[in-house]
């Protein structure tokens, strides 16, 4: 554990470095990676060589990111996360809460995406069944990156019209213009011609479909369709970007760099009665959230794609055991260089640039069986994440299981033995499509 220094407490290998104590000391060392991650060591041998993480099924607590076009990168999970449970009913069931004051999770450093900077924020709330019988136990989430019309121009002088080829769709780039890209509803999501699809999530919050691109048209007849210029827009312009949040919040922009704890982009309402209007806040849209739609700048090639909301379905029934939670997660990505570590040159601390999380997701992590799935991954007609399916010349790692506690020796407060998994996917992410699955192990 580190002692002194900006980080008191954190669980370290060195004194230096991004995963040292940025001058305070390490005491206590403990293994990074090896087959005992997280456990008090002196030197390295006593770590083991082999990764638990590595192994099939995984072992420790662990997170894996799948994409398509990158093999599955595995990173061990350090830290703490406390299961406060209360007592069982008359059923055996009893609540559940994970304390966000309670959760501290280390830095990951995730291959080809960044350091990964995890933190919750809110109380998760959840229950465990001692008998058994309740519903709803796992989890399948679904993505499709391209539910559009299929065989027509997304953006340029000719949206809307038909085509077989880019070359039919002028405009400032034709580069995948004409989208040839959705596999259709049989393999995959339902088609969403208008881009306005709506989800509930399991806790009540809506997940909605996004029209990919930064800027749209902001009048004349491709008025609310993606561009990348004003030669896109007949008679119109094509808006431009601003930055959605931070001390610049509202303020024109260039790219993310003007934009501190915020993003540089083009607005809308999603959902509610202001639905497709321009924003900058979800305040400016009753009934509906204000985002960008392009996770990544670099993907205009995309602009005109519609990407659907995540489609979250539960099943199966609760063993002797069986516990299920749903934890608000923020996930905050920074540079693997260590460009955005600030002053302290540790990453995940009140300096970073940005030094504000996003806004957390709840995750479901439960006991169950998590299955991840994304269609036409990467906007590549009928390519799959998902068991079953090759990603990058291996099976696709996109499913974990959960292991049940014991509720006799819960009362005693050993919960040694369990195991809760979750994940989520996501597109157009610095390392492209992915799906993220995740296990925490309880010592």
């Amino acid at each position: 554990m580190c002692v002194g220094g900006p980080v008191p407490g954190r669980r370290c290998q060195f004194d230096g470095g991004a995963f040292g104590c940025g001058g305070g000391t390490c005491q206590t060392k403990i293994c990074y990676g090896g087959t005992t991650p997280g456990m008090a060591c002196a030197f390295d041998f006593a770590c083991g060589s082999t990764d638990g993480c590595t192994q099939s099924p995984p072992q420790g607590s662990c997170a894996i990111v799948q994409g398509d076009v990158i093999p599955a990168t595995r990173v061990s999970l350090l830290g703490s996360l406390l299961i406060d449970i209360g007592t069982p009913d008359g059923n055996g069931v009893a609540t559940v809460t994970v304390p966000a004051a309670n959760t501290l999770l280390d830095p990951a450093l995730v291959s080809g995406i960044g350091y990964a900077c995890v933190s919750q924020g809110a109380n998760g709330t959840g229950i465990i069944d001692c008998d058994g019988g309740s519903t709803n136990v796992n989890a399948l989430l679904e993505l499709d990156h391209n539910t559009g019309t299929s065989g027509v121009c997304m953006r340029g002088t000719n949206a809307g019209g038909a085509c077989t080829m880019d070359s039919q769709c002028p405009g400032v780039s034709n580069t995948s213009a004409c989208n040839l890209f959705n596999s259709g509803a049989a393999n995959g999501m339902p088609n969403d011609p208008s881009c306005t699809a709506t989800i509930v999530q399991p806790d009540s919050s809506l997940s909605v479909a996004c029209p990919e691109g930064e800027r749209v048209c902001v009048s004349g007849v491709n008025q609310g369709i993606p561009c990348l210029g004003d030669p896109d827009c007949p008679l119109s312009t094509c808006s431009p970007t601003v930055c959605g949040g931070g001390p610049n919040v509202g303020l024109p922009c260039a790219d993310d760099s003007g934009c501190p704890q915020g993003r540089c982009a083009s607005f809308q309402c999603r959902g509610g009665t202001n639905n497709g209007l321009f924003c900058t806040l979800d305040t400016d849209c009753p009934s509906g959230v204000c985002i960008p739609c392009s996770g990544n700048d670099t993907q205009t090639n995309h602009a005109g794609v519609c990407s659907s909301p995540t489609k979250f379905t539960q099943s199966g029934t609760f063993g002797v055991g069986a516990l299920q939670v749903a934890v608000p997660l923020a996930i905050q990505i920074l540079a693997a260089d260590g460009t955005q570590n600030g002053p302290d040159a540790l990453p995940c601390t009140t300096d970073d640039t940005p030094n504000a999380p996003p806004a957390p997701v709840v995750v479901v992590l439960s006991t169950g069986t998590t299955t991840i799935k994304i269609y036409d991954a990467n906007n590549i007609n009928n390519n799959k994440i998902a068991p079953g399916e090759i990603c990058s010349g291996s099976p696709c790692v996109a499913e974990l299981t959960g292991t049940p506690f014991s509720c006799s020796t819960l009362a005693t407060s050993v919960t040694a033995g369990g195991k809760i998994s979750g994940g989520f996917p996501a597109v157009d992410t610095l390392a492209s499509d992915i799906a993220t699955t995740f296990q925490f192990v309880s010592q």
